[in-house]
């Protein structure tokens, strides 16, 4: 009987492991799901900020056109169309890598709902095998 008790230590210890281990494994998850959360937000963020720099390169290019109709100083309405276009180009980049990212963090997300379940799900198991060998024991 003393080495059913052994084994039943063992296998304590084991299940002590396992769910250190799955302790360790919750806090990845959670770290990264703030980090994801926190990737969303400056998401938001840059479009936030590029809204009003293409809404102010929008006034700003009104008033030139108001200001040099006639045509003075063409060298401003260039300079002007010239930002307008990096600004338009950098904002079709960003939406594009901002619609990647968002699609990349969706995914990650996915896999970490998945591992989360299969982690809890192996929880209950260990559980339940702790309980049956303990009844075997008896």
């Amino acid at each position: 009987m003393e080495s059913d008790y052994e084994i039943l230590e063992l296998l304590n210890k084991l299940s002590a492991e396992i769910c250190s281990k799955f302790d360790g494994i919750h806090f990845e998850i959670n770290s990264m799901k703030s980090t994801i959360s926190t990737l969303n937000k400056r998401i938001e963020n840059n479009n936030l900020i590029i809204d009003k720099i293409d809404k102010t390169l929008d006034n700003l290019y009104k008033n030139a056109n108001l200001s040099f109709d006639n045509n003075d100083n063409p060298d401003v309405n260039e300079n002007i169309n010239s930002l307008k276009n990096i600004v338009s180009n950098n904002s079709e980049l960003l939406t594009d890598m901002n619609e990647d990212s968002s699609k990349k963090l969706l995914l990650i997300s996915k896999d970490l709902k998945f591992i989360t379940h299969k982690v809890l799900q192996s929880e209950k198991d260990l559980f339940n095998l702790q309980e049956e060998i303990k009844n075997t024991y008896k």
